[in-house]
């Protein structure tokens, strides 16, 4: 099932990379840049330092943008000899957490951070504006923040400024807040922001310090809050997050078919069966249960159909969904949590234990049949590694991966031919391992 999001300030619906905002976003933040700085610096277009307000400007930055988005590598700072001696180089940096925020909070952002500039004397080119789409600050595994951050640790002198809108745009984790800090600090620059703050006051540190602390603390009772309201969905039979292939979300109407509406004015919405979708999953079922084909060969088949729309299949979407209990109306809530790693600061999924974990039964909303599940149980147990004695081969890997019409066998004693390596070639015998190993030895 595709979902098309059409937030224009939602990450690109084909993403090259976590955090890049889509295309459209890209250009209208180049728009509103351009906007602003021909507002304050009127006179920066003759000095060739801002482009002409056109879409071909538009185009251009917002293609800069992505590029140096994607290779992690910051672009040179553009000829500033032109400007004034007075003017200061600066950087921006704006963000938002996640595809429900506001659809002009970048936007909105760069506009108090280009106002800031101004009113510091400070001119900040398109190639030091960083940003991020849908990506929380609790992580620094965000690649605008990680430009930003390279370049404020570089020995260079610019940017001398470095400005935000508020300091939990920048950071809602108290070490990193500190770290960071200490950088702009030690390369002898100054961090801003929109609502006051300023790192060369006495009491920066303090400030700086608290404030991390607040935003950290907000975001675990949020976690909490969160949790418990979807715990609770989940208990009285509601969605929870996606479905996955198969489903569909439909909305709810009351008996005289009017939509249903929640107190937040959001449209209540219940998942049921796709009828086209739950075919191609019950095929994927029989290919591997019945047809011994290989996950990776299944994507394949599936990419060359354009299954679902796609062309992005892969062995292992294919055995999540192999293994997925929700096509025989088994839910499972809290299976997994996300566990932050502090010294990365990367994210991973950990398995929680089973009294924590809930299950609630949907038959109405079953796939895949009893008698399909097993067999894919049994075929996942034949073709694992961990399942077979010793590690080793169930008998011949053609037995669990058929893909010829007829196996080669030995003449004298019947046994399947095994092909390994030696130092004359590749060799086929009819050797057992075992016997195999003193036989080369020997000779």
């Amino acid at each position: 099932m595709t979902f098309q999001n059409k937030n224009p300030k939602s990450p690109s619906r084909y993403p090259s990379i976590t955090g890049l905002p889509s295309d459209g976003a890209l250009r209208e933040l180049a728009k509103t840049y351009l906007d602003e700085q021909h507002r304050h610096f009127p006179e920066y277009q003759k000095l060739g330092l801002l482009p002409e307000s056109d879409d071909a400007s538009y185009e251009d930055m917002a293609n800069r943008f992505a590029t140096t988005y994607r290779s992690g590598n910051h672009q040179s700072f553009p000829q500033t000899s032109r400007l004034p001696k007075e003017v200061k180089l600066g950087a921006a940096y704006v963000r938002y957490s996640d595809s429900n925020s506001n659809t002009r909070s970048l936007d909105q952002q760069l506009i108090n951070v280009l106002t800031t500039a101004k009113r510091h004397n400070v001119f900040i080119p398109w190639t030091c504006v960083f940003a991020d789409a849908a990506i929380t600050a609790t992580t620094t595994e965000r690649p605008g923040y990680q430009l930003l951050r390279s370049l404020v640790s570089s020995p260079e002198k610019d940017p001398e400024i470095v400005i935000v809108d508020e300091l939990d745009r920048l950071h809602r984790d108290q070490e990193e807040s500190i770290r960071f800090g200490k950088i702009v600090q030690g390369r002898q620059r100054q961090l801003v922001t929109f609502d006051g703050f300023d790192s060369t006051n006495a009491s920066s540190k303090l400030t700086q310090t608290v404030s991390a602390l607040q935003s950290e603390m907000y975001i675990d009772q949020l976690k909490v809050k969160v949790n418990r309201g979807m715990t609770d969905a989940f208990r009285n039979g509601k969605p929870v997050g996606m479905p996955p292939a198969g489903y569909k979300l439909e909305p709810n109407r009351t008996l005289d078919g009017k939509l249903i509406f929640n107190r937040k004015g959001k449209l209540v919405r219940d998942i049921e069966i796709d009828e086209a979708e739950s075919e191609l999953v019950q095929r994927i079922f029989k290919l591997y249960a019945y047809e011994k084909l290989s996950p990776a060969r299944i994507a394949r088949l599936l990419d060359k159909e354009k299954a679902l729309g796609r062309t992005t299949w892969s062995a292992s979407s294919v055995s999540q969904m192999l293994k997925n209990e929700k096509y025989i109306g088994r839910w499972v809530w809290k299976k997994t949590s996300r566990v932050l790693d502090p010294i990365t600061g990367k994210s991973r999924a950990a398995t929680n234990p089973t009294e924590q974990q809930l299950v609630k039964e949907f038959p109405d909303l079953r796939i895949i049949s009893e008698e399909l599940w097993d067999a894919a149980r049994q075929r996942e147990k034949n073709t694992s590694r961990s399942t077979r004695p010793n590690g080793g081969s169930i008998d011949n890997r053609r037995v669990a991966y058929p893909n010829m019409l007829f196996d080669l066998r030995c003449v004298h004693c019947d046994r399947p031919l095994q092909r390994y390596r030696s130092v004359q070639g590749n060799t086929s015998s009819c050797i057992a391992p075992t016997e195999r190993t003193a036989y080369a030895a020997a000779t």
